[in-house]
């Protein structure tokens, strides 16, 4: 937070003219300078993090049932057009996952976008692990099914991805999303 640490040391800096003002009188003998420890503005990531309700099932290659997502991290944070996003001309959305203790980011792209619908064509939906290692992705050939609910925040998903390594694995998620807590 660069702008941070600028403003804060000119405001120091500031202080420190006007404080050094005063009567021309008798000169004293400045003391030596007294390290001062500057702070540093830090990102607290997940502080007052509050999950989108979830209630997510995953099978086959991942298994786990989801209530909400995760924090997010530098890596991974939950996004969603929501509102407004007809005018976009598509909708998308990334959630934070957790699974077995492992993150990951279920992204999901509607296009051609232009309203509430049950989406089955023009839509990717992706689900990768944190590191980008692991990656499942629908096919032309998978079944997928996303509804967009009438306030552009929640809907249904069921979806069939492949293993973006071996596209005979495959991962099936099912359920209520929303991106609101």
């Amino acid at each position: 937070m660069p702008r941070s640490r600028s403003l804060l040391l000119g405001i120091a800096m500031l202080v420190a003219c006007a404080c050094g003002g005063g009567s021309a009188s008798v000169a004293s003998p400045s003391p030596s300078p007294t390290k001062v420890p500057t702070p540093v503005a830090t990102a607290s990531l997940g502080a007052g993090y509050a999950p989108w309700a979830l209630n997510l099932d995953f099978s086959g290659d991942l298994t786990g049932h989801v209530t909400g997502t995760a924090a997010p991290d530098d890596q991974i944070r939950d996004e969603c057009t929501g509102n407004g996003s007809a005018s976009l001309g598509s909708w998308a959305s990334t959630m934070a996952v957790s699974i077995g203790g492992q993150r990951y980011a279920l992204v999901v792209l509607a296009q051609g976008y232009k309203g509430a619908a049950v989406f089955t064509t023009n839509l990717n939906v992706e689900v990768h692990s944190q590191d980008q290692s692991k990656v499942w992705q629908n096919s032309s050939s998978d079944p997928v099914s996303f509804t967009v609910g009438a306030d552009e925040k929640s809907g249904l998903i069921d979806a069939t991805l492949s293993n973006a390594a071996t596209p005979s694995t495959k991962l099936h998620i099912s359920g209520h999303w929303s991106c609101q807590p």
